[in-house]
């Protein structure tokens, strides 16, 4: 993976006419996708109650949702995030890869890419022991390295990783959705635990630098 993520970023770092047309072919097609998949279901973002990582960086909650990670950049990460919620009967959730000034050339990547290797949610009503997997049965994205696609974070095979590469300042944004295979029934005192993690051994430190979380419901 850290040798492919090296050509592609070479490759993507050569500007080609054919190149630049096919790509915004390519994510103009998705955005229209995602559009239609989500059109009247209406997404709302959810304030985290905590976010906290695994590998010493500072997540800070924003007043916009999101959660910005600065300081430590550790090779390997995962975030836990803490949603409380009282929509009933939540059909997916969203993922903002987002850009921040604070970052590195004011994009959404803390390292070279952003890689994110595992992404689960659990569900439950007031007790964390109590907490069940929520099955993610579709992921799409609107932008990707077509190699590592966010339908490898659920196919259930070793090696999976969702790879955004990007070099583009301030309007950087990468959007995943996945949909759940039955809904979750919600309502007052529903509380999600989301993880997000860049587990990449072969590409170190390539963890989201901000995020944010938005639910959708039937």
């Amino acid at each position: 993976l850290g040798t492919e993520i090296a050509r592609l970023t070479e490759v993507l770092k050569t500007p080609t006419e054919d190149l630049y047309w096919s790509q915004k072919i390519w994510e103009q097609e998705a955005r229209t996708d995602l559009a239609t998949t989500n059109q009247g279901n209406g997404w709302a973002a959810v304030k985290p109650a905590s976010a906290l990582s695994e590998g010493g960086a500072t997540l800070t909650v924003n007043d916009d949702a999101s959660i910005l990670a600065s300081g430590e950049v550790p090779d390997i990460e995962s975030y836990s995030i803490t949603l409380p919620t009282d929509q009933s009967r939540i059909t997916g959730i969203r993922l903002e890869a987002l850009s921040d000034a604070s970052l590195p050339k004011g994009i959404a990547r803390r390292g070279t890419v952003v890689v994110i290797t595992g992404f689960s949610v659990t569900a439950h009503h007031g007790d964390p022991i109590a907490a069940t997997p929520v099955v993610l049965a579709k992921a799409d994205s609107d932008r990707t390295v077509p190699q590592y696609p966010i339908s490898s974070l659920i196919d259930g095979k070793d090696g999976n990783a969702w790879v955004v590469y990007s070099d583009k300042p301030k309007t950087d944004k990468a959007t995943a959705v996945f949909t759940f295979a039955e809904p979750i029934e919600g309502g007052p005192g529903t509380v999600l635990t989301v993880r997000v993690e860049s587990r990449s051994k072969v590409a170190p430190g390539t963890s989201p630098g901000r995020i944010r979380l938005s639910l959708t419901k039937a």
